[in-house]
């Protein structure tokens, strides 16, 4: 799955927090959580690996690495570049 694919699918729907009650969309660039917090948001690819890089006031980590294992994309996992803990995962 390569980067333009990634958009295309978050772009698709609305997910939400698999732990949690928080919905999370994307939109022009951006990630809007629950409608109050807009967070600018971009892809790319290193390694053949695919990240997200979001300010560090969301997350632990400023970038991570994204993991889809359905190319429907009905479920997003979310792991940090550094630590490989994983960050998030919407569904």
């Amino acid at each position: 799955m390569n980067v333009a694919d990634i958009y295309e699918l978050l772009y698709s729907r609305s997910f939400y927090e698999r732990d949690g009650r928080k919905k999370f969309r994307f939109k022009n660039n951006a990630l809007i959580i629950d409608r109050c917090a807009l967070m600018p948001f971009a892809l790319y690819e290193e390694n053949g690996r695919n990240y997200i890089n979001i300010p560090t006031c969301v997350f632990l980590e400023r970038d991570l690495r994204i993991e889809c294992g359905h190319s429907d994309g009905c479920t997003f996992h979310f792991y940090g570049k550094t630590t490989g803990l994983e960050a998030l995962v919407l569904e």
